[in-house]
């Protein structure tokens, strides 16, 4: 009896431990006690006195493949790196445009590349790249040798946030660059010049229709169109999901087809579901292959697979099987998708998706609305882990959007195919869509005012969250339910602050550029926003998602040094998604904006702010030398935030204040340039420390090997993002 109870629940406890060892392979931090939480409930439902050795040496082996997998997978990874030789000057690459997309000034592409050759040496190397070719046209499948500049993947390294090079590392991708030249070797296959001809005929055919950028997104997976707002809409409204192709939109399409399939061939009796289900899984392989084929397409084409595939084989399988099978498989396809949200809340929401099916009502309707109750209560978890927010109204949300957004998108594809051949007919099919999730999105746009800002959970906190979660989500009787919401306590602490008297101040990694975050007890003043260049936004993504890891929904003072574009190319960002009271500047044209002159100054929770520079009689300096420059006293410690200063304003800032400078921390004027830290201006300071923000491997070659000879002459210690990350101290 207990040997069965064990084999009834060998797939759930191998998927287990095979996802902790992976978690511990891959030494990922954040997920492994949760993971063990897991393994534990697992055994305790499967485990008896006695237990089948058959299914121990099971349990046994699935631990070595994990280990082995996770293992090869990482030894893999790290033989993928570039030495610092190829950033230096232009390489050869050989190899085929994996994805592609087109821009009016040239076309990104991932280039999955074969050889990588320098000067006259080449050398076999797999790995993609991220590329950019302007004013050319690359199309997915084609093979190119081309000319590219190089450059180290963006990396930026903040408290609570993942670093975007990770995640493309995880990708395959070690680097990315400009195309400066290159030659089409081999065209794209019959079938990618077919997929590529589809999608141009789609962009002529959604020509002019209102939600375009939506259908766009939703029939081959290109988001490039969709606004800021329209993505801000569905991620205050908990249905940013259905932006994404997914599982559910993947599954959606061989749900629809196989119904379709089963209901309307009822001669093939008994083979219907089997054939069905294997037209379904074609259906669903090439919806992939319109959507790009990325990496979260093929973990969603694998979890189909193994729900669809014991049908096809007429195969007796549970539900919970299936989904432990496809756990298994996405791991051992791709061990690094645990880094992923999308990875957890896939398989979170299939499994609460299952667990509540079991409990099935008379009525349809009902069971939807227990099936979204579900889901926003079984996912709390995940959510205030991954974006330390959470959208109330999403179950309300997604009960009309799911369905929608399931009825709409086999129409768009119809109507997608259909403009192949007839571009009127397809264009008015794709109208009707288009019209459809206008009145979803205007639905959204009117309930999109719940979000709230979740205070950072830490594990322990979304480990209660989850029993909570497991305990409410128990069977009809089961002891004590109105006790589970006891385990959502976690999320009314209050986030962790500066005591009075005291600020934090921090200097994010945002690479070439600016941005600090100053707290105090009360209050949040962020200088300066970073940079907005090649499709990186800091504000959009690194500053805001900071200030949420750190439970921060309002600012008390933006301030803008200047208006180079390396110090407030993330401010419109910022400004649209977090509300700001105030905004200085030291040049008012910034919209809404006040002058930031010196002897201004104010106290925040016991401790001084006050503007040193500019003074109205400094307009004859350049930009750079009118940045809005800041000091910040505690009691005993001040620091001393300096924009782009260079050498003339360091001189009057030195005439003017003498020893009134002195501070124990700077950060370095001007990145740490050559025309600035004079020996006069750090000699009146005498910090103890100098913070330089600068990006890694600049061009400008920030900061210049003289500032650092004059900061070691000094015996002043230094610390830089580009080798440390974010930079953070403590004025007492």
């Amino acid at each position: 009896m207990y040997s069965q109870t064990l084999n009834n629940h060998l797939l759930p406890i191998s998927a287990a431990l095979y996802l902790l060892i992976s978690c511990l392979v891959l030494e990922y931090a954040l997920v492994p006690t949760m993971t063990l939480i897991g393994l534990l409930i697992s055994l305790l439902f499967g485990w008896g006195y006695k237990q089948c050795a058959a299914s121990i040496s099971t349990i046994a082996l699935i631990a070595i493949v994990g280990l082995s997998s996770a293992g090869v997978q990482k030894y893999t990874l790290n033989q993928k790196s570039l030495s610092n030789n190829y950033f230096e000057g232009p390489v050869t690459l050989m190899g085929q445009v994996a994805h592609a997309t087109q821009s009016p000034t040239g076309t990104s592409f991932v280039l999955s590349s074969a050889r990588l050759c320098q000067a006259t040496k080449c050398v076999k190397h797999n790995a993609k790249y991220q590329l950019y070719a302007p004013k050319r046209r690359l199309f997915p499948g084609e093979q190119w040798v081309l000319h590219a500049q190089l450059k180290p993947l963006a990396s930026y390294r903040n408290p609570g946030l993942k670093d975007p090079a990770d995640a493309k590392r995880q990708q395959g991708i070690v680097a990315r660059g400009k195309m400066l030249s290159g030659d089409l070797v081999i065209p794209a296959s019959t079938f990618y010049q077919l997929i590529n001809r589809f999608k141009e005929n789609l962009q002529i055919g959604l020509k002019n229709l209102k939600q375009a950028a939506l259908l766009q997104g939703l029939i081959v997976g290109d988001k490039s169109s969709i606004s800021d707002e329209q993505k801000q809409i569905f991620e205050n409204t908990g249905t940013s999901h259905l932006l994404a192709i997914s599982g559910l939109h993947i599954g959606s399409i061989a749900a629809i087809v196989g119904l379709m399939l089963t209901y309307c061939m009822p001669a093939m009796g008994g083979y219907r579901k089997s054939f069905a289900s294997a037209v379904s899984m074609a259906v669903a392989i090439f919806y992939a292959f319109l959507a790009g084929f990325a990496l979260p397409t093929q973990r969603a084409i694998i979890m189909i697979a193994c729900l669809l595939v014991p049908n096809i084989l007429a195969l007796k399988i549970r539900l919970s099987d299936r989904i432990a099978l496809a756990m298994l498989a996405v791991l051992l396809f791709d061990a690094f998708a645990i880094y992923n949200p999308g990875f957890w809340l896939s398989f979170g929401a299939v499994s609460i998706f299952a667990w509540v099916g079991q409990n099935r009502t008379s009525k349809k309707w009902q069971q939807w609305v227990m099936i979204q109750a579900a889901a926003f209560i079984g996912m709390f978890p995940l959510t205030s882990i991954f974006f330390a927010e959470v959208a109330w109204i999403s179950p309300l949300a997604n009960i009309l959007a799911i369905p929608v957004v399931s009825a709409i998108l086999p129409l768009a594809l119809m109507g997608a195919f259909i403009s192949q051949f007839s571009t009127v007919l397809g264009h008015t099919i794709l109208g009707v869509g288009s019209a459809c999730l206008n009145v979803l999105y205007t639905y959204l746009q009117l309930i999109a005012f719940s979000t709230i800002k979740l205070t950072p959970i830490s594990v322990p906190g979304a480990l209660l969250i989850f029993f909570g979660a497991l305990w409410l989500l128990a069977p009809r009787g089961f002891w004590g339910k109105k006790w589970a919401l006891i385990c959502f306590l976690p999320i009314l602490v209050s986030p962790q602050r500066p005591p009075q008297n005291e600020a934090w101040i921090t200097v994010l990694d945002i690479g070439q550029g600016l941005s600090v975050v100053v707290q105090t007890a009360q209050h949040v003043l962020v200088y300066d926003t970073g940079p907005k260049l090649y499709g990186f936004d800091a504000g959009k993504q690194v500053l805001i998602p900071y200030l949420k890891t750190m439970g921060i929904s309002q600012l008390d003072k933006l301030i803008l040094s200047h208006l180079d574009s390396d110090h407030i190319g993330g401010a419109n960002s910022l400004i649209s998604r977090i509300q700001t009271l105030s905004i200085d500047s030291s040049d008012i044209r910034f919209p809404n904006s006040q002058s930031c002159l010196a002897g201004q100054k104010w106290v925040w929770d016991g401790v001084t702010f006050e503007y040193l520079f500019p003074t109205e009689d400094d307009w004859d300096l350049s930009k750079n030398n009118r940045s809005c420059v800041m000091k910040i006293s505690s009691k005993a410690q001040q620091i001393i935030l300096t924009g782009d200063i260079e050498t003339e304003a360091e001189k009057r800032l030195v005439n003017r204040y003498g020893t009134q400078l002195r501070s124990t921390y700077i950060t370095s004027p001007h990145h740490g340039s050559k025309s600035s830290s004079s020996q006069g201006f750090i000699g009146a300071i005498e910090p103890e420390s100098i913070l330089i923000s600068a990006g890694r491997m600049n061009q400008y070659h920030h900061p210049h090997p003289s500032v650092i000879n004059r900061y070691k002459i000094a015996q002043i210690t230094w610390k830089n993002t580009a080798d440390h990350g974010a930079i953070t101290v403590r004025l007492r």
